[in-house]
């Protein structure tokens, strides 16, 4: 952005190098390319030339197929064929051919009879073809020319196929198709007969293989008896219950032994740390022993009688060592008794541990040869019976293909001679030419017609580079809309002189125009940023006085107080159109001859017209001038609005010049004269050098057929019409 002073007690005033961020989407958005609506409009705007294709092409098509009808019309001859299937497969419902499976069948049939065999059989064999003059035409390439000219397709939904040929001559016709047709149907029967023996032969392999097999499967369930199947799974059972048994019997002689081993393990740890005496089986032992119990009690019997005897005698006494020696003989006899029995119950118990650790050894080992006997039986049988089941199935599943096989050979013999095509009507000679038709040529003169008219307006209208709508500013000139001012041609008003419009006819289309133009200016910048406006074009004639005083007149009837400056000083209209008005005017107060405010002269309330004065000899030099920016800053001051009718900005300098002195530029187009590439060279040459261009208005828009707002302007005459009713 630049920042200008325009007065003499400068304001900073924001200048924007390019138009106001609203309006610069508004136009993208509106310019996305070439819409539906545009579409239409160059069909209602070039509806003639559409008109006039489709008329002459139509009628192009109708002189053409007549002709053709007279001097080269075409035949067609057409021979229908039935497609049958064997009567047996129909029978069996499964097996039945599907909808999809007989529309291809169809198309295998439908490609055989344009095969070599079938083409060449029905040439070279058949006399009545020879004579027809296609034939004498060209025999050497009577091949490929038959393959060209027969048409062989299937009918959807139906059982037939068509054989059809098309030429010249409809008595030759017939003859052709009809012999390629029954060729067609021979070489199909043929082919078909052909294909059932040799399928009759490969079934019959097929039986002969399995029957071979079968032999095989039932030579070995004679070796494995499969009628001791059920004894052989009543075994199984009993064997399983065997198995179990075992297996807890296994289980508690392994316990018992274990038991066994611990015993003796304990016991000999006892003897080895000498602590038998605590053992059950020694102290058992000893209790019972009548001979230790006989010798502890004379022992208690001496001691007790040596108790007593010495109360009477001394301890010297020999009676008393008598019973001593007897005690000590008893200990001894009790001691080596203990002994004895104590190794003795030892020796006893662990043979008693040896003996039964090898009983319950023993046992474990039968049983477990019992078991891994009973298991390996229980598998040999399980294999026997999982043998014989799996030979029972083979046996089943090669008798029921065995089965199936003969009778797909007992249909292949049922069905003898069956044809898979047949003749169902001959080719006959045509009544009425099928070529040219006019249901066929006419929608295509039709369609034609349509093509080259609507590619011609599209053609037209893209060779067109003019500004002729609104939605063309947008899309391709990329500046926001500030207002359409329509051509003077489609106004319903009287309006002698257009730059004059607003003030003569303010309620008038023009006077509506130029309001929403100015209603358009104080939306693009607030009106404290557009004090000054320069009004310029792209080149002359494109209605920059009209624009500026209508603009000008609209603005002061709103109250506010509007200058016109006429800065155009190669050729001003102020004099001409306001003869009043003084002749010196802008170039005399930039020269210093006379002030600008003597020249100013009023045209209307709050509306005054400053006039261009003489041409100077520099006139760029004098808008670029010092004294024109303390010019502009005083106008501004002493008027709310100074707006500048300047020259087209690409043929002088002088716009360009003072666009870089006003706070903003309007750019006015003239629809359909000014073209895209002129109006973005005046666009780009301003913004280039930092001038503020607000918009453009449209000017001279048509209403004409095809034209922009043409329900626009009907509805506003129409609204105005019921206004005056209303008041009256």
């Amino acid at each position: 952005m630049t920042i200008l002073s325009t007065r003499e007690q400068p304001t900073q005033i924001t200048r924007h190098t390019g138009p106001p961020v609203r309006a610069r989407l508004d136009a993208r958005a509106g310019g996305g390319g070439f819409t539906g609506k545009d579409f239409l409009r160059v069909l209602r705007k070039r509806i003639w030339l559409v008109l006039l294709c489709l008329l002459v092409f139509t009628g192009l098509a109708g002189v053409a197929t007549q002709l053709w009808l007279v001097y080269a019309p075409q035949y067609t001859a057409t021979a229908y064929l039935t497609v049958s299937q064997p009567e047996n497969v129909l029978a069996v419902g499964a097996r039945g051919m599907a909808g999809s499976e007989i529309d291809r069948y169809k198309r295998t049939l439908a490609r055989l009879a344009k095969t070599d065999q079938v083409l060449e059989r029905a040439t070279n064999d058949n006399p009545n073809v020879k004579q027809t003059r296609w034939y004498r035409q060209d025999q050497a390439h009577i091949l490929p020319r038959l393959r060209d000219a027969i048409v062989v397709y299937p009918i959807a939904e139906t059982d037939l196929i068509t054989v059809s040929m098309t030429g010249p001559d409809p008595r030759e016709l017939p003859e052709i198709v009809n012999a390629v047709a029954d060729e067609f149907v021979r070489y199909a029967g043929q082919k078909e007969q052909s294909s059932q023996r040799a399928n009759a032969d490969k079934l019959q392999k097929q039986i002969d293989q399995l029957k071979a097999e079968l032999k095989g499967v039932q030579g070995v369930l004679v070796s494995l008896r499969p009628k001791e199947a059920p004894q052989i799974e009543q075994t199984l059972k009993l064997l399983s219950h065997a198995v179990e048994k075992q297996a807890d019997e296994r289980f508690r002689l392994e316990q018992e032994l274990r038991t066994r081993q611990a015993q003796k393990e304990l016991f000999e740890q006892q003897r080895a740390r000498g602590d038998l005496d605590n053992s059950p089986v020694v102290l058992e032992a000893l209790s019972k022993d009548p001979m230790l119990y006989s010798l502890n009690n004379e022992l208690v019997v001496t001691m007790s009688g040596a108790e007593g005897l010495r109360q009477k005698f001394n301890e010297g006494h020999p009676v008393l060592a008598q019973y001593a020696i007897r005690q000590a003989v008893l200990q001894s006899q009790i001691l080596g008794r203990e002994t004895m029995l104590r190794e003795s119950a030892f020796d006893r118990k662990l043979g008693e541990l040896d003996s039964e650790i090898t009983r319950f050894a023993t046992d474990l080992q039968k049983i477990q040869q019992g078991h891994t006997e009973s298991m390996r039986r229980s598998a040999d049988l399980q294999e026997t019976l999982a043998r014989i089941q799996t030979e029972l199935h083979r046996e089943a599943q090669l008798s029921d293909d065995i089965r199936k096989r003969e009778e797909k050979l007992l249909e292949l013999k049922l069905e003898g001679d069956w044809k898979p095509v047949q003749l169902s009507a001959p080719a006959t000679p045509p009544d009425a030419p099928s070529m040219p038709r006019w249901s066929v040529m006419i929608p295509i003169g039709v369609f034609l017609g349509l093509v080259v008219g609507v590619g011609l307006a599209l053609l037209l209208e893209f060779v067109d580079t003019s500004i002729k709508t609104p939605t063309d500013v947008a899309r391709r000139v990329d500046l926001p809309l500030l207002g359409i001012i329509p051509h003077t041609d489609d106004l319903e008003e009287d309006i002698p002189d257009l730059r004059l419009a607003f003030a003569t006819n303010p309620n008038s289309l023009v006077g509506e125009a130029f309001r929403q133009v100015r209603t358009s200016l104080l939306f693009a910048a607030p009106a404290g940023q557009t004090r000054s406006l320069l009004v310029t074009s792209p080149l002359p004639g494109d209605g920059r006085g009209t624009v500026a005083l209508n603009l000008a007149a609209s603005i002061a009837s709103g109250g506010r107080k509007v200058l016109v400056v006429d800065a155009n000083f190669r050729q001003s209209m102020c004099r001409k159109l306001f003869p009043q008005c003084p002749a010196e005017g802008l170039s005399n107060a930039l020269v210093g001859h006379t002030p600008w405010g003597d020249s100013i002269h009023e045209i209307a309330p709050n509306l005054h017209l400053l006039a261009s004065g003489p041409l100077p000899p520099n006139p760029a030099e004098l808008l670029g001038s010092d004294h024109m920016r303390a010019m502009l800053a005083e106008m501004t001051t002493r008027y709310d609005q100074v707006i500048f009718d300047g020259p087209p900005c690409l043929l002088v300098s002088d716009a360009p010049i003072l666009s870089t002195l006003v706070d903003g530029v309007l750019l006015v187009v003239r629809a359909g004269v000014n073209t895209h590439g002129v109006v973005g060279r005046a666009r780009d040459s301003l913004q280039r050098i930092g001038a503020h261009v607000l918009g453009v208005v449209l000017n001279g828009i048509r209403v004409t057929a095809g034209g922009y707002l043409r329900d626009n302007y009907r509805t506003f005459y129409e609204y105005h019409e019921q206004d005056q009713i209303e008041a009256k």
